[in-house]
Order: C-alpha cells, then sequence, then structure tokens
C-alpha cells in the first residue's frame, strides 16, 4: 500500500469517526441521537384528546435538563400542550437494556401525542451515547450527572417510568420499569381520552 493510500485511508477513519462521535450518519437524515430534535414539534395532531388533569395530584417536580445535543429543555414547557413519560434510566442497567426495545417501540408509536424523555443519571455522555446508539432510541434525553432530577422524582435505582399529564400533574411512577403493554395500558387509561 503506498503512502498516500494510507493517508487516505486514516484520513477517511478520522471523518466518518468524526461523523459518528458527533451523533450524524452518512445520508440518514435522522436528526442527532437524544436531542432536542427528537421531541414532539408543533401542535399536537388533530384528534388527540388528552385525559382532563385531576384536582388532587401533585405538580411534577420541575427541571431543567440538558440534553445530548447540548439544548437546554425545561419541564413546564415539556407538558404544557401535551403528556409525557419521562423514563429514568442509566447506560449499566441491565434492566434498563432489557426493557429499552419496548420503551422504543412504544414511543415511535405514540409519536407526536405523548413526550418521551429520557433522563441518564449516574452516567457520561459516551456511554449513554453508546447506549442511544445500539438500543436505537427515538426520543430526546438529557444527563443528570448530580442526579437532581432523579432525586426530585424519588429515583433510587433505575430504571424507572413516571406518567406527567398535560398540564404538568405527576400520574404516577413505577420504579423497575414497565413492559412496553404496561406503558400502552398507562398512557391510554391516565394520559389519553380514548
Amino acid at each position: 500500500m503506498t503512502v498516500h493510500a494510507r493517508l487516505l485511508r486514516q484520513l477517511t477513519g478520522v471523518l466518518l469517526g468524526a461523523l459518528v462521535a458527533t451523533g450524524c450518519s452518512l445520508g440518514s437524515g435522522d436528526p442527532p441521537l437524544g436531542g432536542a430534535e427528537r421531541l414532539p414539534q408543533g401542535d399536537p395532531p388533530d384528534g388527540t384528546v388528552y385525559a382532563e388533569p385531576v384536582d388532587d395530584r401533585p405538580g411534577a417536580p420541575a427541571f431543567g435538563l440538558e440534553l445530548l445535543d447540548g439544548e437546554q429543555v425545561d419541564s413546564d414547557e415539556l407538558w404544557e400542550d401535551r403528556p409525557g413519560v419521562i423514563y429514568f434510566f442509566a447506560s449499566w442497567c441491565t434492566l434498563c437494556q432489557r426493557q429499552q426495545a419496548e420503551i422504543s417501540e412504544v414511543a415511535r408509536e405514540y409519536g407526536d401525542r405523548v413526550v418521551f424523555l429520557g433522563v441518564a443519571g449516574d452516567d457520561t455522555f459516551e456511554d449513554v451515547e453508546a447506549y442511544l446508539r445500539e438500543h436505537r432510541v427515538p426520543y430526546a434525553v438529557g444527563l443528570d450527572p448530580d442526579l437532581v432530577v432523579w432525586l426530585r422524582y424519588g429515583v433510587v435505582e433505575p430504571p424507572l417510568v413516571a406518567f406527567v399529564s398535560r398540564g404538568g400533574q405527576l400520574v404516577r411512577g413505577d420504579p423497575g420499569g414497565l413492559t412496553g403493554d404496561e406503558i400502552r395500558a398507562h398512557i391510554e387509561e391516565l394520559l389519553l381520552d380514548s
């Protein structure tokens, strides 16, 4: 192999590595992993009717969170127009890994009708990004390095799934995570007026 061919091969490897590291893919057109572009955009789809908030439920603890693309989100704005599902997880959590495919499937199914948000704690950016890539996570994800959001929601260890109504009431939280069918049932029962 000539010197020029070796240099070209090395340069190609460096460029591909940079694309992968920044969440880009060649020609896929997908938004960056875990970024704000993965949040629902615009108004909820026509025909979507949300359950009315129940007066005696507490407000969901408010938080600000930096997503993997560096964008800041405010929880009060997330729940303003649609309900949400928060998945508290860690890349090293084996139960999270086992549940992730079903959770991702439910998130794709509900699309713009419900906000799905992952909150990774006790983790590194690189490990979370690798987790999102491996498990093909379709929703926005933020890092909670000091576990501030985790503590506000009573997360002792991952996973925990929290449901927030449109308008921001904490409807329920399930430590230990849930199956895809259980998440669907809670969305239909608690968040949507089906």
